[in-house]
This record gives structure tokens, sequence and C-alpha cells, in this order.
């Protein structure tokens, strides 16, 4: 006998399993290898240029590469000698920071200092130094606007969006839920994250927050995969992460919108390790990283008729299984042709890759 509140949850989960079967499905996507060279890759912007560092004698220097894969370095400010960089948009603007190794008292430390970088202008300070001295970049879309974080009087974390020289909008959470991270900004001004909390360890709710809204909790719904990151926000606000078993560190991925709330995109299946998705698309086709007794980590695709794939499966013209070109290991920002920037080990050394999708 099933009792009512069995009943209830079998009726959820199937009407769950059945509004995602009938989503518009995702093929399984292949992809050809662009190799950028010795280096990393961090962010691609829409036009395919990608953002990353590369690497030589002397130290990473943080780079630019065109859509056809030549590279301009962004440079460095007088006296240092490595950069690296972290966000790049439409426009080609570029955050990130430059440094140099001081020592003292026999100990080594690295002394660095950020700049904003485009091809017109070169390198430049901060523009919200004045207001915001504290405050560091997390996030950057095509208006030019960013997402920062500063410390206030009380140690707590601050999350701010910068528009403008006198433009900032204050993120301030609801009771209980302050927000502490930004992982994701989008072109509708929309920011994802998690809130620091007065709840046990790992309970930290996820967050959404758009002009339009102000601040949504994004809670787990399940009590057995408590904990919940918010990772992944795409142009349309809709909101990708994973929720995990504090107890056993199994994950599920999950969607979440402000109209239709939590959907568990793994409502029968759940991976032993951590699923970190950078991207999630219409069709429910979600790119990320997953992280199993494996400190290199590996790349996935995930879609609702195949399941988890290595990403590496997915790729075109790249030797023989047993003895790939190009191993991807990591996957950093995709863009809105689906052209993915990721770190891939080629000829035993580290390389900066875009993966092309074949059409």
């Amino acid at each position: 006998m099933i009792t009512r509140a069995r009943h209830v949850g079998l009726t959820t989960l199937l009407t769950s399993l059945l509004c995602l079967a009938a989503a518009p499905q995702a093929h399984a996507q292949k992809y050809r290898v662009v190799d950028l060279g010795r280096g990393g890759a961090a962010g691609i912007n829409s036009q395919g240029a990608v953002l990353g560092a590369t690497y030589d004698a002397s130290g990473q220097h943080a780079t630019v590469w065109s859509p056809t894969g030549v590279p301009t370095l962004t440079g460095e400010w007088p006296g240092d000698t490595d950069s690296g960089a972290t966000h790049l948009n439409d426009q080609g603007t570029v955050l990130g920071a430059s440094g140099h190794v001081v020592t003292f008292n026999q100990y080594q430390y690295t002394v660095s200092t950020p700049f904003v970088w485009n091809p017109s202008t070169g390198l430049q300070p901060y523009p919200w130094k004045q207001a915001h001295p504290d405050a560091r970049p997390t996030a950057l879309n095509n208006l030019g606007h960013i997402a920062l974080v500063g410390v206030q009087p009380n140690g707590g974390s601050q999350v701010m969006l910068w528009r403008g020289p006198t433009d900032f909008a204050y993120v301030n959470g609801s009771a209980g839920a302050a927000p502490g991270l930004v992982k994701g900004l989008n072109d509708q001004d929309q920011l994802i994250g998690q809130a620091g909390s007065a709840g046990p360890l790992g309970t930290e709710p996820a967050y959404f927050w758009s002009p339009s809204t102000g601040y949504l909790n994004i809670p787990s719904p399940s009590r057995t995969f408590s904990n919940i990151s918010a990772t992944a926000l795409n142009a349309q606000g809709q909101v990708g992460g994973y929720l995990q078993d504090p107890k056993t560190g199994r994950t599920k991925l999950f969607s979440w919108t402000a109209k239709n709330g939590t959907t568990v995109l793994m409502p029968l299946t759940s991976y032993e390790g951590t699923l970190t998705p950078i991207s999630i698309d219409k069709s429910y086709r979600v790119i990320g990283n997953r992280e199993h007794f494996n400190p290199a980590g590996s790349a996935f695709v995930w879609t609702i008729l195949g399941g988890l794939k290595d990403l590496n499966t997915q790729l075109v013209d790249n030797g023989t299984a047993s003895a790939p070109v190009a191993k991807v290991t990591k996957v950093t920002q995709v863009n809105s042709q689906g052209q993915i920037a990721a770190q891939a080990v080629i000829g035993g050394h580290v390389h900066a890759v875009r993966l092309d999708p074949v059409r």
C-alpha cells in the first residue's frame, strides 16, 4: 500500500520526468579542438575570441586570442613580470592583474595590481577604486557592467553591481541570508551566487538577483541533497548548478527559473563527486567540470537522454581513443555560438584551446 505522501512524491517525480522528456532535446554535440598554444583559457566572448594566459620562460602573461587564433598580450604595469586575466566581454574589455615577486625576511611574496584593459586604451586602473577601494570584480557582462564583492565595516561581504562611475546597485539579502559570492552575471544585469547564513555549514542558500525581482533564495528542494550551489546563468535567466548530499558527497544537477522554481535534472541518479556546471541551455544541455579522486578533473556534457558523458568522447579529428591528440581537462566558459574555452593536455603540456561545435 502506498501512503498518500509517497504517492504525491511519486506523482511529482513522474511529472518532472515527463516535463523534461517533452522539452526540446539537445542532440549529441560534437566539437573540434582549436589549439591556441601553451597556456590556459579563462573565458570566451561571442565572437570566439578567447581570454587566458600564455606561458614562457619569464612567466605567464595575460593574453587575448582573436577568433582566428592570433594572440595579443595585454602587458603588465611597469616593474611587473607576470599577468593574468579572468573576464572578457564582446567589446574586448579584459579584467585582470599584473604582479611581481618580492622577498621579505627570506620569504617570497607576489604583489599584484589589478587592471582593466582593452585594445584602444591599454591598461587602466579600476574605475570604481575611489568609491570602493577594496572591491574585487567577480563577473563582467557585455554592457560593461561589473559585479563586485567588497568588505563591509563589520567584516562581512557586500555584493554590488557597478554600472558607471556613480551608478552602483547594492545586492541586499533576506532575513538570515546575506549574499557573499557572485558566480554569474548576464546582460539583463541578473546575478547568481551564494549567500551566507546562520545555518549549518554547507546549507547556505544559492541566490538569484535582478533589478526587477530583487533578491530571491534558491533553496534545495531535497532534504538529502541539502547543499546547493548555483554556478551557471544564461541569457534568459535560467540558472544551473548542483545539489550535494553532505554525507556521501554525491551530486545532482538542477535547473531553476524565477517562474518555474527548481527542477532536479537527475531525479533518479547522482554522481559520486562534484559536478560543476558552467553552462545550461534551453534544451537542458549542461556543460561543466567534474571532480572525483582526480586532481586534474575532467569536463562533462549532460543531456536528458544521453546522461553524463566525458566531453573527450564528443571530440572529432582527435586521434584515437587510446592515443588522443588533445585531452580536455577543464572547460571555463561557453559563448552564444556554443564555442567553449577550455584547457587541454597536448604533447604532455597544458594548452589553451577552443572547442568549436561541428555543425
